[in-house]
């Protein structure tokens, strides 16, 4: 049985999946080897991301969230990422993560800057994480990304 759910946002499908793992290093690892995947498959896998700290625990980051539009990535990404299954994100947060997802994506489409594929790997500093807002804003230690 998968743990890939499936959500509508705006009247489009998209999937997510959660993922928590024994320590920050663990889930780091995992998230460096998904991206490393991604980037040989030039955006291939349509995955987004997201290293996640539980609340109240933000130096603790050990769940991985995805969202996608495209099921095949994120069936393959429930496949190799190991961890235990994480129902801890809310809707409404998972509706975040994708809007997050298509704010930063969409342009990148829209405006014909990737037609060859690739990624976008955003980074912030350990110790330095970003707040997730409803409506996939992140408010930054230095601000929001409006």
């Amino acid at each position: 049985m998968s743990d890939v759910g499936e959500r509508s946002l705006g009247g489009v499908l998209f999937y997510h999946l959660a993922r928590i793992y024994p320590t920050s290093t663990s889930a780091k690892r995992t998230f460096e080897a998904l991206m490393a995947e991604g980037g040989r498959q030039k955006g291939k896998l349509d995955l987004g991301v997201y290293r996640c700290a539980q609340v109240g625990e933000p130096a603790d980051a050990r769940v991985l969230a995805i969202v996608s539009l495209n099921r095949k990535g994120i069936e393959w990404a429930a496949k190799v990422m190991g961890g235990e299954p994480y129902d801890g994100l809310t809707p409404a947060e998972i509706d975040s993560l994708m809007q997050r997802r298509v704010r930063v994506v969409a342009p990148i489409y829209r405006d014909g800057l990737r037609p060859e594929g690739g990624q976008v790997r955003i980074r912030r500093p350990e110790g330095r994480p970003a707040t997730m807002k409803p409506g996939g804003f992140l408010e930054e230690p230095v601000g929001r990304d409006e």
